[in-house]
């Protein structure tokens, strides 16, 4: 009887595990496309001007990634993720939209995030650069 109860306590575990790689494997896959929608929305913001309501929903979009990286153990992403939410939430508390300078930066934090993806092999930042042509030596 117990050996019965060890067995579908590993099925579980075996299970959940398989799901959480299968979660991760899709957050992965997404997470390019939401840094690419939060490229635009700041270039939006930035020529078109930052309505607060709008700010407030991108900061809260960002974190909510984050909040998803750290689950998955993205440590790194989080912290990009974090700190551009800072610094959106910054603008919308002077209710001022970022500089050219600080554009940049918010580019490089995301820019940031999408180099620390490619270093990740499930996803799709990956495989596109490891799908890419190799250029022969010339």
């Amino acid at each position: 009887m117990d050996n019965a109860i060890e067995e579908d306590n590993v099925t579980e575990t075996t299970g959940f595990e398989a799901q959480q790689d299968e979660n991760q494997h899709a957050f992965l896959r997404y997470l390019p496309k939401r840094i690419a929608a939060f490229e635009k929305r700041i270039l939006r913001y930035r020529f078109e001007g930052w309505d607060p309501r709008g700010m407030a929903v991108l900061s809260g979009d960002v974190r909510r990634v984050a909040d998803a990286s750290a689950h998955f153990d993205l440590i790194d992403i989080r912290q990009h993720l974090l700190t551009l939410a800072q610094m959106i939430d910054a603008h919308f508390a002077s209710m001022r939209a970022p500089d050219p300078k600080q554009v940049e930066r918010m580019f490089a934090l995301l820019s940031a995030v999408i180099r620390s993806l490619a270093s990740h092999p499930d996803s799709a930042v990956h495989a596109v650069s490891s799908d890419a042509p190799q250029q022969a030596p010339g």
